[in-house]
């Protein structure tokens, strides 16, 4: 193969994401933490980082090795200038100290890109969820995440850049360009008039899944 041409190809296919849409992150649960504190517990939270800032800090939960979160819920916007690396989202696990700085008990990594490859999100699942059990590193234990996806272009209360509250309203399936396949507008347009006359494939050239729960 010509280098220049594999050079495209390997920069297109790491770099693909190919949705726009919001992603709803929501953290439930840990198992099995490390106990941080002389009495053999910890004071868990979780925050929640995207391109390496902050989207969100859930409150901490006293003494407890298997915390349960309610409402615990953040999102954020896709489109095309995302990357694979840009939709990953970190979780840092942390033991809360009245005084002090809190301690590290691990942290978690969520490939959403992944997850939403395998519902085949797009055009023919434009609302579709995950549930996940993600194993914490630098620590035991694992942390409980769902997540949800909204595909189509809605009101910019997120702007993209990883901060919104989840009160963004979307137009699944709506008159939007969200086919990011080669970068350009060109390419977009004929990837989406491609998905057009393929009712049948999905936006990943699979077939269509039903929700999964």
């Amino acid at each position: 193969m010509d280098k220049k041409l594999n050079f495209f190809l390997t920069n297109l296919f790491s770099h693909i994401i190919g949705l726009v849409g919001e992603v709803f992150i929501t953290v439930l649960a840990a198992r099995n933490l490390k106990a941080a504190d002389r009495g053999g517990s910890s004071d868990p939270y979780v925050k929640v980082l995207r391109n390496k800032k902050l989207i969100y800090k859930t409150k901490h939960i006293h003494k407890n090795l298997n915390p349960i979160w309610t409402g615990e819920r953040t999102s954020y916007r896709i489109g095309p200038h995302d990357t694979a690396n840009t939709m990953m989202v970190t979780f840092f696990v942390k033991d809360h100290n009245v005084i002090g700085s809190s301690v590290d008990l691990g942290d978690a990594e969520l490939d959403v890109l992944s997850e939403l490859k395998k519902l085949n999100a797009g055009p023919t699942n434009p609302v579709c969820s995950f549930d996940v059990w993600i194993p914490i590193k630098s620590g035991t234990g694992d942390l409980h995440i769902f997540g949800e996806f909204r595909y189509g272009e809605g009101e910019e209360n997120g702007s993209g850049n990883g901060s919104g509250s989840g009160n963004g309203r979307l137009s699944p399936g709506g008159s939007s360009r969200p086919v990011s396949l080669l970068g350009s507008t060109q390419d977009i347009e004929t990837a989406s008039s491609i998905n057009s006359h393929n009712p049948k494939k999905g936006l990943f050239g699979l077939g269509s899944k039903k929700e999964s729960k």
